[in-house]
């Protein structure tokens, strides 16, 4: 099915939020590290995972002190100003990827949407791989929804956001706050996107590629 209109967008973007359902995740529930497989955390619909980025033979490190730390940070901005987030910062081969895909995978057991993406950001020059990810992590394509190429600039990429955001706000009304489902979109080595030759002199965030425009 193509969808043109903005109208119809929103109706599905809103079918899909209301009826969205946490998949059944299997990882280590106890309080201690713990190493388990890659494969059981590379099911996800909304993210791009490269097993190279993963070398504990296939496995995934699970240290529930730094999820827990990560999940807490998160929640104390989620009553902030849209734009709000926290930055993980660490040494190379210390484990960052493996506490954010523990971390995306708590969050979601938890109930709550998350776009969790790890493309090579050092590639990113439109919307429509951002706007295809957040599609996914609601259980839809972009191309479902009829959305091109041409359609996906910065401000379609804005507009698409705030229609999710509302249909998110839709869902919770009359909620409770422990009821309340959020949206959150964690990126993977976003620091990558500096690199660029054209960007490593930048200065003003606004001149960067997506997501930092918005």
């Amino acid at each position: 099915m193509s969808i043109a209109t903005t109208n119809e967008i929103k109706e599905a973007i809103k079918i899909a939020v209301s009826a969205y359902k946490c998949p059944n995740l299997d990882y280590p529930e106890e309080d201690k590290v713990a190493l388990y497989p890659l494969d059981a955390a590379t099911h996800d619909p909304g993210a791009a995972y490269r097993p190279e980025r993963f070398d504990y033979a296939g496995n995934i490190l699970y240290r529930p002190g730094i999820v827990r730390n990560l999940q807490d940070a998160i929640f104390s901005l989620t009553n902030r100003e849209f734009g709000s987030g926290i930055m993980v910062n660490g040494p190379q081969g210390v484990g960052k990827s493996h506490s954010l895909v523990n971390l995306v995978r708590r969050l979601r057991g938890d109930g709550h949407i998350v776009t969790f993406i790890l493309p090579d950001v050092e590639q990113w020059d439109t919307s429509v791989e951002f706007i295809d990810f957040i599609s996914r992590s609601l259980g839809i394509h972009s191309a479902d929804l009829g959305i091109t190429e041409a359609m996906a600039t910065d401000n379609g990429l804005k507009t698409f956001c705030s229609i999710v955001s509302n249909a998110l706000d839709e869902r919770n009304k009359d909620k409770k706050q422990s009821e309340k489902v959020h949206w959150i979109l964690v990126f993977d080595q976003l620091n990558r996107i500096f690199g660029r030759p054209e960007f490593q002199a930048a200065k003003d965030m606004g001149v960067l590629p997506i997501p930092f425009k918005f």
